[in-house]
């Protein structure tokens, strides 16, 4: 477009000078006169050279400014076909979208006191007839939503033996993120407080355990103590005891010792009266010379043998102190053959502690 602009101006100049010369061939008498024509004609020339110059400008701009709106036209036009495509993607999209829900049953609002467990195995065994304990088996594995709120949608498959089941908001105020949310935030809460109860419990579980420490330390001291005197109450509580045991068999005991008659009155321990008028009396006897004993919780009677007496046989049994009358307070019982005798202690309280002399004739 530049070229022609200028081609024409060309033209024009030249035009004008050839122009010119012919004129100033035609009268060059006048010089003066063809000089200021020549300037003139020139000028002419000049400004007609500049009017298509600025002419010729205008045009470029404006066919420069038609082909803009063409390079937009075609853009715009690749815009359209772009998006036409997408609509046609996105027809495509809700068409299988649409197949899809088809596939889906219908959902189930959830109603106040129902549960993600109960709606699910509601649709297993009303809906696809599974058997009460498959469908709870299935429900063990699955992952199910709690809590859910009044207003969810519950939507379940069941399909070639698989199961799953997912939750929308429906008409719920808050959507099942939130409430998970919120029960996320529930329970980190709950863990803090737990968390802090924990370490309140810790700190106090360690108070008690020092404290136990010192009451422990403070109880084996005193159980030390209480143990030395324990040992020292049941030493004192043996030797009491044996007191007991030995007072006891003392006050049970009959204290005795035996011999023939005159064995006795030559040892002193017994003696005779005038003419045997006053019986038998006690002569010099001591607390020592009671040897022998019974226990009369153990045994009413008391044995003697001839031989230990230095006698063959024994013709008769007697017992100091005279106080003691035969058949009432004691009986005599001779063996057989006399080497023995058995004197049976009949009133046992009589005797508790008593000491007495056994004489065999």
């Amino acid at each position: 477009m530049r070229v022609g602009r200028f081609g024409m101006i060309f033209v024009f100049v030249i035009g004008g000078k050839w122009f010119l010369m012919k004129k100033m061939e035609v009268s060059m008498n006048d010089k003066e006169k063809n000089m200021k024509s020549y300037f003139v004609l020139s000028a002419v020339f000049l400004i007609f050279a500049l009017l298509v110059f600025v002419s010729c400008g205008r045009q470029e701009a404006v066919e420069e400014q038609i082909q803009v709106p063409s390079e937009s036209q075609e853009k715009i036009q690749q815009l359209e076909k772009e998006l036409t495509e997408k609509e046609e993607v996105i027809t495509e999209l809700e068409e299988k979208n649409a197949h899809l829900e088809s596939l889906l049953p219908l959902p189930r609002e959830v109603q106040k006191g129902d549960s993600h467990w109960e709606i699910a195995y509601d649709y297993l065994t009303q809906e696809k007839g599974l058997p009460a304990e498959e469908a709870a088996n299935r429900l063990s594995d699955a992952l199910l939503f709690h809590p859910v709120m009044v207003g969810f949608k519950v939507w379940n498959y069941f399909s070639d033996g698989n199961f799953g089941s997912f939750i929308t908001q429906g008409t719920a105020s808050i959507s099942p993120g939130t409430v998970m949310r919120l029960e996320k935030k529930a329970a980190k809460e709950e863990k803090m407080g737990l968390e802090n109860q924990i370490a309140g419990l810790q700190k106090t579980k360690e108070d008690l355990f020092e404290k136990a420490e010192k009451m422990e330390r403070s109880f084996q001291a005193e159980k030390k103590k209480l143990d030395n005197r324990i040992s020292s109450l049941e030493e004192d509580l043996n030797e009491s005891g044996a007191k007991v045991q030995e007072l006891e068999t003392k006050l049970n005991s009959v204290y005795y010792f035996a011999d023939s008659r005159r064995e006795l009155k030559d040892r002193n321990k017994i003696k005779g009266t005038f003419l045997g008028i006053c019986g038998t009396r006690i002569d010099d006897v001591t607390f020592a010379d009671f040897s022998n004993s019974i226990d009369l919780r153990e045994t009413d009677s008391i044995t003697v043998d001839a031989s230990e007496a230095g006698l063959s046989q024994i013709k008769k049994v007697g017992i100091l102190p005279e106080h003691l009358e035969e058949g009432e307070d004691y009986r005599v019982e001779m063996s057989g053959d006399r080497r023995s005798a058995r004197v049976v202690l009949l009133d046992k309280d009589k005797f508790r502690m008593a000491r007495l002399i056994l004489y065999l004739k």
